[in-house]
């Protein structure tokens, strides 16, 4: 079981001098012959910032969304009561494991709140129902991101999972709701309330070995029509799986049993322009993360500022080669709260190119007020990759193309 002084237990890796991500990509129609390599695709994702907390229905801010498969609509059911609708990305789900996807929801916003979802599903469209809380656990109307993430065609150190028996001490996971890159189960133990360890069984080596895929991100969310919230413990490689601890409480700051929503990501993961930042320590004025546990797909650095308690900006220099001014082209940023001693939250409170402000709470005591502590943060480009010769749309899946060879991967 991991340790919760670090993301793992297992020992610090030397990382990569350098690391090739430049591409050499020739895409043909999918009506061309079959390709002589071989190629695994990346995940399929889909982003919104949704931007207008008070209207009953709006079309969100078009830099800060993406669909690639339609547009996105935002209904307002009453106070604090969303739904969020990508058009057509249903069509892009099947009955294969995973085939619904998996989803993340993050306040947004410089006051205290908790966002979350409540449901999610697909038929045609891709529906994500979201509920939005005050510091006080009450329903309020507020702002939150959300990423949805599909398994595409065998991405690469990938997993995620929906963890829907919150009482239950042991149980394998739906596989319609769960999906490892190793193509193998993914269990939930319980071992108190309101912690779990989610275990993705032969996925560790891909968060440990030496190369592209050291150490990993991770992010979670509360399901649930509660105003419970979920932080990352720790996880770790435990004999050859991935094992990674998560822990719920609710908004007075008590451990409670709920489900929830996991994404592990690999460096490897072809998301798109994907940077991440396990963000370890809280009280520095400025760092630079643990390299182990944060990622910039640009190869630059990446630093963290404390500008006063519980605030915080997160630097990707060079990410923004990735960004265009199509949809989406501004980034997409999602973000939870890490540790043990104490049950915070942590929201997003703005990004600006490629750094995001971060704000986190306590959860005990009445007046929610804010507080040092580590985070997980991920910032998203839509699907894109640069190459030697410009920026390649990477949306292979959604426009009925075919990736027929890539060199440096």
């Amino acid at each position: 079981m991991p340790t919760a002084t670090g993301p793992s237990r297992f020992s610090e890796l030397s990382r990569f001098a350098t690391f090739a991500r430049t591409c050499a990509i020739v895409i043909l129609a999918a009506s061309a012959v079959h390709p002589a390599v071989a190629q695994t695709g990346p995940a399929t994702v889909a982003f919104v910032w949704a931007n207008d907390a008070a209207s009953a229905s709006y079309t969100p801010s078009t830099a800060y969304a993406y669909n690639p498969a339609g547009g996105i609509t935002i209904n307002r059911a009453g106070t604090g009561l969303y739904e969020v609708v990508f058009a057509g990305l249903g069509t892009l789900t099947d009955g294969q494991v995973g085939g619904i996807g998996n989803v993340q929801v993050s306040a947004y916003g410089t006051t205290a709140a908790i966002c979350k979802a409540v449901s999610f599903g697909a038929q045609t469209n891709y529906s994500v129902n979201v509920r939005c809380y005050n510091s006080d656990g009450v329903l309020a109307d507020g702002r939150y991101t959300v990423l949805v993430t599909l398994p595409g065609s065998n991405p690469v150190d990938l997993g995620f999972v929906y963890a829907n028996l919150e009482a239950s001490a042991s149980y394998t996971a739906d596989k319609s709701w769960a999906y490892s890159s190793e193509d193998r189960d993914v269990t939930i133990t319980r071992s108190s309330a309101g912690n779990y360890i989610a275990t993705f069984e032969g996925l560790g080596g891909a968060y440990t070995a030496s190369g592209a895929s050291l150490g990993g991100h991770m992010q979670a969310t509360a399901i649930g029509s509660d105003n419970a919230s979920c932080q990352i413990i720790g996880w770790g490689n435990v004999s050859g799986d991935l094992s990674v601890n998560v822990r719920c409480f609710s908004s007075s700051g008590s451990s409670v049993d709920s489900e929830f929503s996991l994404l592990a990501i690999g460096k490897d993961t072809d998301m798109g322009g994907l940077g991440f930042a396990w963000a370890d320590n809280a009280s520095s004025a400025s760092y630079t993360p643990n390299t182990t546990y944060s990622f910039n797909e640009s190869t630059n650095g990446i630093g963290i500022t404390r500008s006063s308690t519980g605030v915080y900006q997160v630097t990707w220099t060079g990410l923004s080669v990735f960004g265009d001014g199509i949809a989406g082209g501004s980034g997409h940023v999602q973000v939870v709260a890490y540790g043990s001693s104490f049950q915070p939250y942590c929201m997003v409170g703005g990004w600006s190119g490629v750094t995001a402000e971060i704000r986190c709470y306590t959860a005990f005591g009445e007046f929610h007020t804010p507080v040092d502590t580590q985070f997980d943060v991920l910032f998203l480009y839509r699907q894109t990759t640069a190459t030697q010769s410009g920026t390649v749309d990477f949306d292979a899946y959604a426009d009925g193309q075919t990736i027929t060879s890539v060199v440096g991967e």
